[in-house]
């Protein structure tokens, strides 16, 4: 057992220190030392510290990307251009008054030919055309301007080989064109057209179709019932 005072080792029979006297019945707790020479000073917690106050992240501006200024060239006057300029201009004018000149010169000749052009009659004589096929005709030709009789005038045609293979025309024709009012088309299914035809296309009237009873009255696009000014029944 040692004094809570000055440390010495004591006996259980010592009732004070031998060295400082300090009784020892004495509670440490209540006991207050009268020698402050090896009293350590209360510990003091250090003052806070101010808080870090961290500084913000550089930005980094990224900086654009350079561009060389282009150089500019003076735009001195280039004669060559306008000579090849002009030259293009002269070539499609040239152009236009050939093709205007050649169109005006087939339409008079059609012209022409038509009013002038002996009209015979044949009867079930084949013909062939690129857009017809093969067809049966009977009614009055002429001869047109290649020197071959083509069908021109009101006739009858059975169509036998091409795309209007099994349907059957009675009306005008043009210069081997079905073309003219008061014309009526059969085709092979039963379906009958009545109207106007116009360079071998339906352009206006009745088409029936004979499988479902509808009807169709009115202008054709391209040869075909055009619906937004037509009425189907």
């Amino acid at each position: 057992m040692k004094c809570p005072h000055c440390g010495r080792e004591l006996t259980g029979d010592d009732s004070r220190c031998p060295r400082c006297g300090m009784p020892i019945a004495q509670s440490v707790e209540s006991y207050t030392p009268t020698n402050t020479q090896n009293t350590q000073p209360a510990y003091q917690q250090p003052a806070r510290q101010p808080a870090y106050e961290q500084q913000p992240a550089y930005e980094y501006a990224p900086q654009p990307a350079y561009y060389e200024p282009a150089v500019e060239r003076s735009r001195g006057f280039r004669p060559w251009v306008v000579i090849v300029l002009g030259a293009l201009v002269l070539a499609l004018g040239g152009v236009v008054a050939y093709l205007l000149i050649n169109r005006g010169g087939e339409k008079e000749a059609t012209t022409e030919e038509v009013a002038n052009a002996q009209t015979s009659t044949v009867e079930s004589q084949e013909f062939t055309s690129p857009t017809l096929g093969t067809y049966v005709y009977t009614g009055p030709v002429v001869t047109d301007a290649t020197g071959q009789l083509v069908p021109n005038g009101h006739g009858r045609a059975e169509f036998r080989k091409g795309d209007f293979a099994g349907a059957t025309y009675e009306g005008p024709f043009v210069l081997g064109a079905m073309d003219g009012v008061d014309a009526v088309y059969f085709f092979d299914n039963g379906d009958r057209f009545e109207g106007t035809f116009h360079n071998n296309l339906f352009d206006y009237g009745t088409i029936r179709l004979k499988s479902t009873g509808q009807t169709f009255t009115g202008p054709f696009k391209d040869g075909e019932p055009d619906a937004e000014r037509g009425t189907w029944k």
